[in-house]
């Protein structure tokens, strides 16, 4: 009987240099057969010394990419990830240049799509709130992020509260926006109450944004289900997975209860992601830390909401890790100095991008139940001969879990070890413990 503890976090270089080959050799194979296949750099890999004295894995500079879409989706989407930003918070400094200089390493942690809460002044929505700079700086920051390769999403909120159904301040709003788009070269919006406001609102706004940069990325903050299903937002918030998650931690729900939401969640309600998290700047500020909401449940919780089949975002500070409550105004940076997390989070990150059976929605593959019991959750997933399991013990007490499958040579991406299955087997896996392998 094998014995699973936590996660060892010393393996990183190595997991990134396997990854990456993994990954060029997918991206030929994909290439040659004609299907999609994960944009990677064939560039060689270079190692260098972070800020913080860690060697990373720095990736050669590449030409723009062409705007795409994979149906209605930005093609970047179909296995990003999101990171949620609080300028005002992030440094000491609370600043867009003081930001530009962790992006290396948000990158190399596997970060696609950066998420910014408002940077605009309240009194006019296309200047930017002076505290964070000017909009010459805010021009470097965007151009920063594009040459490091990630995306730029724009927070826009408290929208429900103006008059849209007047005519000129909904002119005010749609112009605010595309000037954000077009002058500043925005890649996306994120609305925290899209839900509050009109649906011939938003008809308008994909039409404009639309025709101003076709791989916009519409976020919402709230549920928008029948605005995705018209293409008007691509993805929208899964707090109903995140009550879930809270549930789990204190045991008052079960697996099982895991694989009824996924059954309900999935029918009838294919169109779009939704967005997963474990926690976000006003969650962080109303209910306060992981540490305190999940406790020693969130790395197990936190490795299924990103593997379960939809969009993940994480907040900002979690890779320190952030262990108290961060207000949503200056005067409490995050203060980061450990970065405790960052390896662990590269390691999911990294892996959802090299393997397609973990990709976002119908770009992944499809869950396919495996052992479910008061303890154990367990799942396969698999995309075009891409494939993971995923094995949780979701209670405070040990719990087995018995293959019924047989294959070999898996990668235990959080050990880094090949491992081969057969029917029988036995893994034996500490509270709130879990294995993910991939076979790539």
């Amino acid at each position: 009987m094998l014995s699973i503890t936590q996660p060892s976090k010393s393996i990183l270089l190595i997991l990134t240099l396997i990854l990456a080959l993994h990954a060029c050799q997918s991206d030929h194979a994909h290439n040659t057969q004609g299907k999609i296949a994960t944009s990677v750099s064939k560039a060689p890999e270079e190692k260098s010394q972070s800020k913080r004295g860690k060697v990373t894995i720095n990736e050669e500079p590449t030409a723009p990419e062409i705007p795409t879409l994979l149906g209605h989706y930005p093609a970047y989407a179909k296995n990003a990830n999101l990171y949620e930003v609080n300028l005002s918070n992030y440094t000491p400094e609370g600043t867009f240049a003081a930001f530009i200089e962790h992006l290396p390493r948000l990158k190399n942690m596997g970060v696609d799509v950066l998420i910014f809460l408002p940077i605009y002044n309240n009194s006019n929505l296309i200047n930017v709130n002076p505290e964070l700079g000017t909009i010459a700086d805010f021009r470097l920051l965007v151009r920063a992020i594009h040459k490091a390769r990630m995306k730029i999403v724009m927070s826009f909120a408290d929208l429900q509260f103006l008059d849209l159904d007047n005519q000129q301040k909904r002119k005010e709003v749609m112009d605010a926006m595309k000037y954000w788009t077009n002058s500043q070269d925005i890649d996306g919006y994120y609305i925290t109450d899209a839900d509050q406001i009109s649906e011939s609102f938003w008809s308008e706004v994909h039409t404009a944004l639309i025709n101003t940069k076709q791989d916009i990325l519409m976020l919402a903050g709230s549920q928008v289900q029948s605005l995705k299903e018209k293409n008007y937002f691509h993805a929208d918030t899964g707090d109903e997975l995140y009550s879930l998650l809270l549930d789990i931690a204190t045991r008052k729900k079960r697996p099982k209860d895991i694989v009824n939401w996924q059954s309900q969640n999935r029918r009838g309600k294919n169109k779009g992601f939704q967005i997963q998290y474990t926690s976000k700047s006003d969650v962080n500020n109303s209910k306060g830390p992981t540490n305190k909401t999940m406790g020693p449940a969130h790395n197990a919780l936190a490795a299924l909401s990103y593997t379960l089949g939809d969009i993940p975002m994480m907040y900002g500070g979690q890779e320190e890790p952030v262990t108290r409550k961060i207000g949503l105004d200056k005067g409490t940076p995050i203060g980061f100095d450990k970065y405790l997390m960052e390896d662990w989070y590269q390691i999911i990150f990294k892996t959802k991008h090299m393997n397609q059976a973990l990709w976002n929605g119908d770009f992944g593959g499809e869950v396919e139940w495996m052992q479910v019991d008061d303890q154990i959750l367990s799942y396969k997933r698999e995309k075009n001969g891409q494939v993971a399991y995923c094995i949780f013990n979701l209670s405070n007490t040990p719990a087995t879990f018995q293959s019924e499958i047989e294959v070999k040579r898996l990668m235990d991406v959080f050990n880094l070890r090949v491992v081969d299955l057969y029917q029988g087997t036995k893994i034996l896996l500490e509270p709130w413990t879990y294995k993910v392998y991939s076979n790539i």
